[in-house]
Formats: C-alpha cells, sequence, structure tokens
C-alpha cells in the first residue's frame, strides 16, 4: 500500500444497518496514486474526525495505529476515534494480556489462586462519552468484576483454583458513569435539587427502533473491541467483546456475552445501546438466547437447510452451527429487558 501524503480518502459502504454488526469492507484511496486496500477494519485507525458525509472525505489521521498479524491481516494497534454531534466515540484495541498487566488486573479484582481467562485484554476500551458528561464504558477489569462478585456470593468467599465458575458468566452490561461536576451545574443552573433518571436506566416501554437501523446510511465510525475469551478442549468457548457502529443519525453499540458447551448447549446475552442523535435519552435492551445443541441444530438447519453435498458428520458438529451471528439469527430471545436513561436534568 502507497502511502498517502495529503489526505486520506476513507468511504465507508452505503449499506443497511444488518442485524449484528457484520464486517464490512471500506476503500482507502490515496491521493495522486491508484494504490487502494478493501479491508474491514480500515476505520481503526489513530483518530477520525468529522468530514464531508456526502463525499466521505476525511482529514488524514496524524499517527494510523495500523499493523499486520501473523497471518498478514490489518489489526488495529492503537485506538480508533470519532467526535460527531455532541458525542465522543474511542476504541482501543491491544493484544491479549500478559506479564505485569495481568498481574495488574488480577491484583485489581482480588483472584487469589483463581486463574484468569485464557485471553484477557485489559488494556482494550470501548467509550462512548457525551457532552452532558455521561460516558458509556466497556472494559474486560468491569466485564470480569462482574463474574467475580457473582462467585463471591455463590461461594461465600471461598474461592479457590479448582471451586469457581470457569465460564466467566458475567452479569455485566456495561459501565455508565456520570460527570458530577457537570450534573452539580446543571443542577444548579435549573434549579433543582436531584435528577433520578440522568445516566441511571430505568424499565422502559420503548423499544429500539428496527425500522431505522435497517435503513442505508454512511458508517462513519465503527469497531470490534474483545474483553476476554476462553477455548476448552471439548470445543467450547467462552466469548465476551463489544462492538460499535456510529451513522449519521445514531449510534449502536453491542456488549455480547456467548459460551458454547458441546454437550449441553448455548447461552447468549446480548446488551445493545442507541441514541438517535438530538434527543435526549439513550435506550438500551437485553435479550438472552439458550438452546439445547440439539435444538440449535434444528433451528439452523430450518434457517440454512443442509445441501446434499454436506458430509453427514459435519452438520452433526456443533462447530457447525454455533457462529455466534448464527446463533442470534436462528434463536428467538428466551428473556428480554428494555431500559432508558437520559442525557438531561
Amino acid at each position: 500500500m502507497r502511502r498517502c501524503k495529503d489526505t486520506l480518502h476513507v468511504r465507508g459502504p452505503e449499506t443497511a444497518w444488518p442485524s449484528i454488526f457484520p464486517l464490512a469492507a471500506s476503500k482507502v484511496v490515496c491521493s495522486g496514486g491508484s494504490s487502494s486496500l478493501r479491508h474491514s477494519v480500515v476505520f481503526a485507525m489513530a483518530r477520525v474526525v468529522e468530514g464531508d458525509a456526502r463525499t466521505g472525505t476525511w482529514a488524514r489521521p496524524a499517527t494510523p495505529q495500523m499493523g499486520t498479524d501473523a497471518d498478514g491481516q490489518f489489526v488495529s494497534r492503537g485506538w480508533n476515534e470519532l467526535e460527531h454531534k455532541g458525542w465522543v466515540f474511542k476504541a482501543r484495541t491491544r493484544p491479549p494480556s500478559g506479564g505485569a498487566a495481568a498481574a495488574d488486573l488480577r491484583d485489581a479484582l482480588s483472584l487469589g489462586p483463581v486463574p484468569l481467562p485464557q485471553k484477557v485484554y485489559a488494556e482494550n476500551l470501548l467509550e462512548c462519552s457525551h457532552e452532558s458528561g455521561v460516558k458509556i464504558e466497556f472494559t474486560a477489569e468491569a466485564a470480569l468484576g462482574g463474574w467475580q462478585s457473582a462467585q463471591q456470593k455463590e461461594f461465600g468467599g471461598s474461592l479457590s483454583a479448582e471451586n469457581f465458575d470457569r465460564h466467566f458468566n458475567t452479569p455485566y452490561a456495561g459501565s455508565i458513569v456520570v460527570d458530577k461536576d457537570k450534573l452539580r451545574e446543571k443542577l444548579r443552573m435549573a434549579r433543582k435539587i436531584e435528577a433520578p433518571d440522568f445516566g441511571v436506566p430505568g424499565a422502559s416501554r420503548e423499544k429500539l427502533p428496527m425500522d431505522l437501523l435497517q435503513q442505508r446510511g454512511h458508517i462513519h465510525f465503527y469497531d470490534q473491541v474483545e474483553l476476554f475469551g476462553e477455548a476448552f478442549a471439548d470445543g467450547g468457548q467462552v466469548l465476551c467483546e463489544t462492538k460499535a457502529r456510529v451513522m449519521d443519525d445514531c449510534f449502536l453499540v453491542l456488549l455480547r456475552y456467548f459460551i458454547v458447551k458441546p454437550n449441553s448447549g448455548v447461552h447468549m446475552r446480548d446488551v445493545r445501546y442507541f441514541h438517535k442523535f438530538g434527543t435526549g435519552n439513550v435506550l438500551r435492551d437485553h435479550e438472552v438466547r439458550e438452546a439445547s445443541i440439539p435444538e440449535l441444530e434444528d433451528a439452523v438447519s430450518k434457517l440454512r437447510p443442509v445441501t446434499a453435498s454436506m458430509d453427514e458428520k459435519a452438520t452433526h458438529d456443533h462447530r457447525y452451527f454455533t457462529n455466534p451471528e448464527q446463533v442470534w439469527e436462528a434463536l428467538t430471545p428466551t428473556r428480554t429487558l428494555n431500559e432508558s436513561f437520559s442525557l438531561s436534568v
């Protein structure tokens, strides 16, 4: 790829919002040259500021934080940031933590002899900060902190290397942080004593506007941030990750916790945050999908019938039908919860 000297033209795909964030290709065109790159993670640059949504042109980032892995695939080595309509979106991705970073995380969680997941991304971060002083944040430490607190309650504080939940099941739904100084100033200006809904989720009847999310539009920001994961010898897995996508008129953030137990079933818990720019609240919904392996296999076969050329043994291998996106599409939620919180006093 030729190094760009002046302007980096990033064209986001004119695509409809998918159900759950599939990776979409984008294009980089270097001024004065014909070099181009199509890759889903091209938005993982150092910093992207608002530009022309019609032409898809932004000022060139000062320090593109891109690298390649062992397979030659482009991966983010830095951060991805966007300022857009009163919000600042920031994602930081790093390789799995080890050494001092892992030790610091263990100390912060007071795990003692209990091990961390095989892959934990202690330095990864996704933040959505609003000018009102409300920030939505996702970190591995907070996600595993939810798991650790649940373990303390279940085992009465007597955790050991053998006595803990090896699937790291966490009730974590993201952290909502309120700038107390800004809140106090807002209350003073509004002559109010309190604002109970400001940055505090409560039950709501309002649901995510799927018609708006399915509209075609320009993608200003996209990133996928892993928090932790585990792979088991029997083929099972645990995955906790978050994804964010920002369009012209709204944003959607997904936090997903996903377990595959080959001899049992699957469990998926999604938490989604939605905001339409210019409105005064953020919607948050929770969806849980669960099924045994035979139930999932049946649901997937109805969704995508197996062709005659498919090997019979392969069709019954759990790896064939436990892809997270496929599970989301094949199963209906067994539990749901709708919430919202205010951005104003």
